[in-house]
């Protein structure tokens, strides 16, 4: 039932006019169909890699969140595999 609400808000925006959609936090499954099934652009955050695009949060990328979450990638974060490339001065 849910996930036919969500299909139907998606369809409403299309209808709307919309030119993209945001599915935040969804199955991957439901994300893939509504990616399939809108000529919209289809931009996911925690969803997979089922969109269009994703976005993600800096702090997320970063890896200053403290805690993991489902919309969090689980990833090396870039503040912890950047080796500096740089001298320093003695």
């Amino acid at each position: 039932d849910e996930a036919l609400r969500v299909v139907q808000n998606v369809k409403d925006i299309e209808n709307a006019g919309a030119a993209a959609v945001e599915v935040e936090v969804v199955p991957i499954e439901l994300a893939d169909y509504i990616t399939r099934t809108t000529p919209m652009i289809t931009m996911g955050m925690g969803c997979g890699t089922a969109c269009d695009t994703q976005y993600l949060f800096s702090c997320d990328v970063l890896g200053t969140t403290p805690a993991t979450t489902r919309a969090t990638p689980r990833s090396t974060p870039i503040s912890t595999s950047c080796t500096p490339t740089y001298k320093t001065s003695e």
